[in-house]
């Protein structure tokens, strides 16, 4: 019996089959958490449904594609998103690669407990640091009492409630907490830096920002593609920091596509757009995936793939 079943099992090795036995177990959930819920989002797309009867669904075609860029309160959702998303990458992959730097070649004493300093913030819940940093900026808070202190009032202001300061302060705490992931990435790269090349860059007579520019980014090219790409797609999917914090006000200052759309389906009052909504789903799903590729696709043509 054994022989029998060690050769069956030898032969199905053989079989270019044999790998994709190893993901049948796993085929089920996929196509019920995401293959289905996808599906049916684009179909809803091109509807009118507020999510009550299934009976009741109306297919109104492109509308909702169109309403969008109709859609006053969504221009603003993308506009903040887009400004998320820049200052974000740009910040935080700044300071993950200053601190990596720092960590890896400064000769810095403690430096894994200051790694570790720096990534606590990452395995924090969002709606917990959102909820301490609603408190930091609050009018009572820690900022405005340290402007008052160091006499400075005039700077004094509710961080989270006037016109123009919010969604920098959604972008600030976001900041805070997730730029220790860009390091500990970073800095995992830089240990595949070869010394030997930095030495010579040195006597060469080439400076710290040269080296940094013509050494150590080509190096890291697949690191900053990974960085950026997961940093695009996490900015677009914000939702957790802002709903925490602001809940996308004042008047719809601080909101980004994600709590719009939540608001869009999940309505406080009334039934709920679930077909404007997905259809803002949709746009954000060919965002993401059109900035992720033509990220990925620079980078190859840099490599000369």
């Amino acid at each position: 019996m054994n022989n029998k079943w060690n050769s069956f099992i030898s032969k199905l090795q053989k079989n270019k089959i044999y790998p994709f036995l190893y993901i049948l177990p796993v085929i089920p959930f996929v196509l019920a958490y995401f293959f289905y819920p996808s599906i049916f989002s684009f179909i809803l797309s091109f509807t009118s449904w507020t999510g009550i009867k299934l009976s009741k669904i109306d297919f109104i075609g492109i509308d909702n594609f169109i309403k969008l860029f109709q859609d006053r309160i969504f221009l603003i959702a993308l506009r903040n998103t887009i400004l998320f998303v820049a200052l974000t990458i740009i910040i935080q992959n700044i300071l993950g690669f200053v601190y990596a730097y720092l960590l890896h070649y400064g000769n810095m004493k403690g430096s894994k407990y200051w790694r570790a300093i720096i990534f606590f913030p990452v395995v924090l819940a969002p709606v917990i640091v959102a909820l301490i940093w609603r408190i930091i900026l609050s009018k009572e808070g820690m900022i405005n009492e340290i402007l008052g202190k160091i006499g400075l009032e005039a700077l004094q202001t509710t961080w989270l409630g006037n016109t123009v300061t919010p969604i920098f302060m959604v972008i600030l705490v976001n900041v805070w907490q997730n730029t220790g992931y860009n390091m500990v990435l970073f800095h995992a790269g830089l240990q595949t830096v070869p010394d030997e090349l930095i030495e010579a860059a040195k006597i060469d007579g080439a400076n710290i920002f040269q080296v940094i520019r013509r050494v150590i980014f080509p190096l890291l090219t697949p690191v900053i593609t990974v960085i950026l790409v997961l940093s695009i797609i996490g900015g677009f999917k914000v939702f957790d920091i802002v709903y925490a914090l602001t809940r996308g006000g004042p008047a719809n200052l601080s909101e980004v596509i994600s709590t719009y759309m939540f608001y869009t389906a999940f309505a406080v009052k009334g039934p709920g757009d679930y077909g404007y909504a997905s259809s803002i789903s949709i746009f954000l799903t060919i965002i993401i995936f059109v900035l992720s590729y033509l990220r990925i696709r620079f980078t190859r043509e840099e490599a000369g793939e």
